[in-house]
């Protein structure tokens, strides 16, 4: 065995100036020589980790025990950065500068290097046959959570040799752990030959960790940089990524690895494309939504593909009580949205961007305020070719009535038929499963307006491979006002698509801390959703306390109904990093975020963060989905926030239609038989001491037929119309409309 002064790796270390560049260099170094090394043992080493913890702070002790005198020690330990964050050291074994033993360049990213060699060749004052202290490592908290410390490969791999520079068998151990730690890196497999030769890391893919025996599945998201760990038992598992774009393929499936006396090998799990072309994703937040001022709307976009996205372009359209007021880029407006160009958007890379807008003075406190935005390039993924109808839609007021319109935008005529569904709050008000249009062709829908909120959602045709759903709504019409403003938001947005997002907010003249908000809602009471609705969660929090809070620390618990594989984050309002950890809990921190306390700064004391998620594709109907997230401001908390229930069911509307305002809560109204081929008996019951009711019947373009009194709470007519189809019997009240009645009509 060549001596180690005179081995590669010395001349090497020696050749290179700077120390703090030969220990950024030493760990993949030692990855090309690791088989060499190891290909003889002469006997066995023992690292050890001792792990002490107060209520702020963290020390990990290293003792190393070997039953030779030693030339060069060479380790890694690494650490959770969102748990703990570096501090130094104390107790170093040797008079040796600090600096040159201990590498501190990735130390902001939970890593640091020992590296040690005898100051004489030959020989040394050094025992480690009883185990020595060879430094302690200290850390302090951001927050209270489990103090992960660890032995690692990376950037170093864990090598130690005697005088002779003959390798000694490694056993490591951190002695507050039942098992081990698993880790490993996700890796941009460049050049496709499933070997990691200092490639990029894939940041935020998920790791999937199987017991063989157990069948138990453990899930982690990579860092920024790719990497990953989980806290394992001894056993035999399967490894896995996951990626949600099907725009990139493994290296390896169900690849085993065996964890043995709480060690396990390092995981290299390489990626590459399978696609000529780019998949971006756009996601939009707002944190305040107060009329006659000026808000923060967020954008958050990425490039999730493996080739530059040229030409990139952003476009919006804002809400018609919304107004563009400064953005940080240019724009270009075309009728009603804005497009921004964003030049190249480099791979695996995320951008934030935010504009500031301005909701109308004059608007009805809690009305619905929606916008779209979405994110293309030159060379986008298509989502698949299509040469048959699309359907856009549009509301507008006419007076009394509104009128909905159905018009095919697409590029040919539709051979499969749409369905629609119009709702009155959430009650089913009309529907059709038969919708055919020839290219450019239209359909109007007009029914007599209420108080209440009118819907129309379309269900495009099976097979079209864009966004799934349109809708359009009113609130209300001017001619009558509107009683039940911010029931939109109880309905899915439809904006499963990566590179789609629709955001409908109810504005608000308050800020409340600490608030976990859903989008949707949910339908009714009981929150209703089906098992294919895109849930948006935003946590908004707030710093009550004296104080500047340096770092913000969310934890939210994923309902077990929730699939972890298609997390989304969106945008937030700092920088932050985030994790997903085995049980299911993913958390952003904020760091050096500095919030003023409230009595000092109110309007930079608040932040928010936002991120899509869906159910499980099997979520048995009937299951609440919950949900609540604790907040910490720097080690202060937790601070919980509300709980968010969500029921999944396989209907969502209601079918029995209700009345908001108080004074007609019990009224209903009755047509029989329904379907009619002849006469027809109209009741009005619990009308209780309502008196000069009228009925008026329309058709479904808002032609009024005819109007009359009710003399009675029950009148007998025959409708003189020819045309099968359906009706609407609209009910007034002092002249104010009151409730409205479906009327089919065979001829």
């Amino acid at each position: 065995m060549v001596p180690f002064e005179r081995s590669l790796v010395y001349q090497w270390l020696m050749h290179v100036n700077c120390p703090m560049v030969r220990k950024q260099y030493i760990g993949s170094l030692f990855v090309g020589i690791l088989l060499l090394l190891t290909t003889a043992g002469w006997g066995q080493a023992k690292l050890t980790m001792y792990l002490s913890e107060s209520d702020t702070a963290v020390e990990a002790q290293v003792v190393l025990q070997a039953p030779v005198k030693l030339g060069a020690i060479l380790f890694s330990v690494n650490w959770d950065p969102l748990t703990l964050g570096y501090s130094g050291i104390k107790d170093l074994f040797d008079n040796g500068v600090p600096e040159l033993t201990i590498g501190t360049y990735q130390a902001n990213k939970g890593k640091v290097i020992f590296l040690w060699t005898s100051p004489d060749p030959l020989d040394n004052e050094f025992d480690f046959t009883q185990g020595l202290p060879l430094v302690t490592f200290r850390f302090r908290k951001i927050f209270p959570g489990p103090a992960y410390v660890f032995f690692n490969d990376d950037p170093a791999v864990i090598e130690i040799a005697d005088l002779d520079n003959n390798p000694l068998s490694v056993e490591i151990r951190t002695e507050n752990y039942e098992g081990g730690i698993m880790n490993g890196k996700v890796y941009w497999d460049a050049n496709e030959d499933c070997q990691f030769i200092l490639e990029k890391g894939i940041p935020h893919r998920m790791v999937e960790l199987t017991d063989v025996k157990t069948g138990k599945l453990y899930r982690r998201l990579t860092n920024d940089d790719g990497e990953f760990w989980f806290p394992v038992a001894d056993g035999t598992y399967r490894i896995n990524t996951y990626d949600p774009t099907e725009g990139w393929e493994s290296c390896a499936i169900d690849q085993e690895v065996v964890v043995a006396a709480g060690n396990a090998p390092y995981q290299y799990l390489g990626e590459h494309p399978v696609r000529a072309c780019t998949q971006l994703h756009v996601e939009t937040s707002m944190l305040d939504s107060r009329p006659c001022s000026s808000s923060k709307l967020y954008v958050s976009y990425a490039n999730l593909g493996a080739l530059p996205a040229t030409n990139a372009k952003l476009w919006i359209i804002l809400d018609p009580a919304m107004s563009l007021v400064q953005a940080t880029i240019p724009s270009v407006a075309h009728g009603d949205t804005l497009f921004f160009s964003l030049g190249t958007l480099q791979p695996l890379e995320q951008y934030t961007q935010s504009l500031s807008v301005r909701i109308d003075c004059n608007v009805l406190s809690g009305l619905t305020h929606c916008l779209e935005s979405g994110i293309f390039a030159d060379n986008s993924c298509d989502a698949g070719t299509w040469n048959e109808g699309v359907i856009a839609v549009k509301s507008e007021c006419e007076g009394d009535s509104i009128k909905f319109q159905l018009r095919n935008v697409g590029p040919g005529d539709m051979t499969k038929p749409a369905s629609f569904v119009i709702t009155e709050d959430v009650v089913i008000f009309l529907k059709d499963d038969n919708v055919r249009l020839n290219q450019l062709a239209q359909e109007s829908i007009s029914i007599p307006t209420t108080t209440h909120t009118y819907r129309l959602e379309v269900r495009q045709p099976d097979g079209y491979p864009g966004v799934s759903h349109t809708f359009t709504y009113k609130e209300g019409c001017p001619s009558v006002g509107t009683a039940s403003p911010g029931i939109i938001t109880q309905f899915p947005m439809y904006d499963e698509e990566l590179n789609y997002s629709r955001l409908c907010i109810n504005n608000e003249r308050v800020f409340i801390p600490n608030r976990k908000q859903s989008l949707p809602e949910g339908v009714g009471l009981e929150h209703r959703i089906d098992q294919h609705t895109q849930l948006s969660f935003t946590i908004q929090f707030q710093n009550t306390l004296q104080d500047t809070a340096h770092t913000v620390v969310i934890l939210d618990t994923l309902s077990e109904w929730l699939d972890p594989r298609t997390i989304q984050v969106g945008p937030a309002s700092h920088p932050f990093t985030y994790d997903l950890n085995e049980n299911g809990v993913i958390r952003f921190v904020f760091s050096n975020v500095n919030l003023p306390g409230k009595s000092t700064d109110s309007p930079s004391s608040v932040g928010f963060i936002t991120y899509t998620i869906l159910p499980y594709e099997n979520a048995p109907a009937g299951v609440h989905v919950q949900s609540r997230a604790v907040v910490y401001y720097d080690l202060k908390g937790p601070y919980l926030t509300n709980e968010t229930d969500h029921l999944i069911k396989a209907q969502i509307l209601d079918v029995v239609p209700t009345n908001p305002d108080a004074k007609y809560n019990g009224l209903q109204i009755s047509v029989f038989p329904n379907p009619s081929q002849g006469e027809i008996t109209l009741s009005v019951l619990n009308q209780g001491s309502l008196n000069d009711l009228e009925m008026e019947m329309v058709d479904p373009y808002g032609v009024k037929l005819w109007r009359q009194k009710m003399n009675f709470s029950t009148i007998h007519f025959l409708p003189e119309v020819r045309n099968t189809g359906m009706y609407f019997i609209r009910i007034y009240h002092e002249g104010k409309p009151v409730g409205v009645a479906k009327l089919f009509l065979l001829r």
